[in-house]
């Protein structure tokens, strides 16, 4: 995206999450039924501001084994839930691009089949906690018709 090595990340201070016990997803699931589901909003590269919204759907994909895998820890994943919009207000929308088919390894790449029903957005921002920076990635579908739905946020 053009101006993104001149932008300026905002880093957002985040507390460790509260979540203990033998079941720290279980719960984080139902605290973010219950508080993040609804809409959004972002600012997108071209700087307009743009509303979204977070599904229980899109929790669960959150908190699924996949994406829980991909962070730092489990830790900073639950506690990064907590600020999601807070985070995703503060990130900078970093590429667009179509939604390429899945090949038989189940890789998304540029030479697979499109729909074109869906962009991908990629936004990238910062988190602090307990002193240390993470960066987090999120996902953002637009598709066709419909007001756009973050997906996958690491």
């Amino acid at each position: 995206m053009s101006g993104l090595s001149d932008a300026m990340d905002k880093v957002v201070d985040v507390p460790r999450h509260e979540f203990a016990g033998d079941k720290p997803i279980s719960q984080a699931k139902a605290w973010a039924k219950n508080n993040l589901t609804g809409k959004h909003t972002l600012t997108d590269s071209a700087g307009e501001t743009v509303e979204y919204e977070i599904s229980g759907k899109v929790i669960d994909k959150y908190l699924s084994g996949s994406a829980v895998n991909k962070s730092d820890s489990l830790g900073v994943h639950l506690s990064v839930q907590k600020h999601l919009p807070e985070i995703i207000g503060n990130s900078i929308e970093a590429e667009a691009h179509t939604d390429y088919s899945k090949d038989p390894d189940g890789r998304r790449l540029p030479e697979n089949a499109i729909n074109p029903k869906v962009l991908v957005h990629r936004f990238y921002g910062a988190t602090s906690i307990d002193g240390k920076v993470c960066r987090v990635k999120s996902t953002i579908l637009e598709m066709e018709g419909e007001e756009i739905n973050p997906t996958a946020m690491k």
